[in-house]
Formats: structure tokens, sequence, C-alpha cells
């Protein structure tokens, strides 16, 4: 069975933390299913342009993230904001 991200072991996250900028684009290359053996539904882009521009992107985000350029939060509290601005949203159109 495979692990939700919830699941997924400490140091599993760390592990790839850690990677150098070269291992963390195989790694990307490997998830979005490039190598067979990792998933036989591949992600699909528009083209291979959009495929490239998302992988520059993913490389640009990280890169903030490592230069603490970028402030991340929980997911619980991500959804706790999203659920409040979505009961903000109702009481105003009701």
């Amino acid at each position: 069975m495979t692990p939700t991200a919830d699941e997924l072991p400490a140091d599993l996250i760390e592990r790839v933390k850690q990677l150098s900028p070269a291992a963390k684009d195989k790694l990307f290359d490997l998830l979005l299913g490039k190598d067979d053996e990792i998933s036989n539904e591949p992600m699909q882009f528009a083209s291979e342009k959009v495929r490239l521009a998302w992988k520059e992107e993913i490389a640009r985000r990280i890169a903030a993230y490592q230069r603490g350029e970028v402030k991340t939060m929980p997911m619980e509290e991500v959804i706790a904001v999203l659920e409040a601005d979505q009961r903000e949203d109702e009481r105003r159109a009701g």
C-alpha cells in the first residue's frame, strides 16, 4: 500500500530537503512519471514547453524556500484559513 503524504517518513522528507538541485531535478522527473517503474500514468502537460516551465518554477520556489524567502505553514493552518475565507464569502453572499 502506498503511503499518503501524512504517512511519509520524516527521515525521507529530511533526505529530500538535503538533495542537490540536480538530484531534486531527477526526483521531479521520476515523480512526473518519466520512469515507468515509478508510475504507469505519467502526468500530462500541454506541451514540453509547459513541462519545462513548471520544472523551472518548482526549482525557483524550492530555492526561495531554501533561502528563507518563503513563509510556510502547516496544512492544517492552510485549511483553516481557506475554510474561514469560505465562511466569510458565504456570509457576505447570504
